[in-house]
């Protein structure tokens, strides 16, 4: 029987391609709908050209426990043509960069009337949208394991837990299971909670909905990174948008 993998364990990961190495696993982007991990962000800092690249599931060797290290299927030089992480940016990303806007607009009107003089600027034809790089359309549904962890797990009796890490298959690259956080510091508690129960995820609020009340989050399973995988029964669905 299977132990469950943790994703929050794999960050910091050593990747190697099939010809030598390439960096380690800064983090992973999910979809909400599916809860399948779309990419994983890999720091490419052992490659010349030191970037952080997504790579697809599917160019990983199926990861299993007892190890620290992730072997891809693909060369150093495929990783080196894979897209940079602002060519699919997840939410998280895309409401800090949005956040920039009128700042950056700030600064460019400060630019302009100490170099140039006091001139009215005609910014009428600039679009600002945020864009991916090279013009995809924005993920809507597009999260980061990292900048969801921590966010709080809200019951519609109150607020549950915290999200502390992802359990996924490690034969699909799909989230089965949050762990979840309960309790206080002097008496917490560590569960599993099924994705399936998950209504929504929201990043302005970092907060993650549950359809479960507090005290079934809190009497779920508790998570035993060294026992058995969680029921598979209880695999996920996907949420709702606010």
């Amino acid at each position: 029987m299977k132990a469950p993998l943790s994703l929050n364990e794999m960050n910091g990961y050593e990747v190697a391609a099939v010809d030598g190495p390439v960096g380690k696993v800064k983090d992973f982007f999910f979809d909400d709908r599916t809860w399948k991990i779309k990419y994983l962000d890999v720091h490419a800092d052992r490659l010349p050209n030191k970037r952080d690249v997504l790579i697809a599931p599917h160019s990983v060797e199926i990861p299993g426990q007892l190890t620290s290290s992730l072997r891809l299927v693909i060369s150093k030089g495929e990783v080196e043509k894979s897209p940079g992480i602002d060519s699919d940016m997840p939410v998280s990303r895309q409401h800090e960069l949005a956040k920039r806007g009128p700042y950056m607009s700030d600064v460019f009107f400060s630019w302009g009337e100490s170099f140039m003089g006091s001139h009215n600027i005609d910014l009428s034809d600039y679009d600002f949208r945020i864009r991916n790089s090279g013009g995809k359309e924005l993920d809507p549904d597009l999260y980061s394991i990292k900048a969801v962890t921590g966010f709080k797990v809200n019951s519609k009796d109150g607020t549950s837990g915290h999200v502390k890490d992802f359990i996924i298959d490690n034969d699909t690259w799909t989230i089965n299971f949050l762990v979840v956080e309960t309790g206080n510091i002097f008496n917490n508690k560590n569960v599993v909670v099924p994705v399936k129960s998950i209504t929504a995820i929201n990043d302005d609020s970092h907060a993650v909905m549950t359809d479960l009340p507090k005290m079934q989050v809190h009497d779920s399973p508790a998570y035993d990174p060294l026992g058995p995988e969680p029921d598979p029964f209880d695999k996920g669905k996907g949420v709702k948008k606010d």
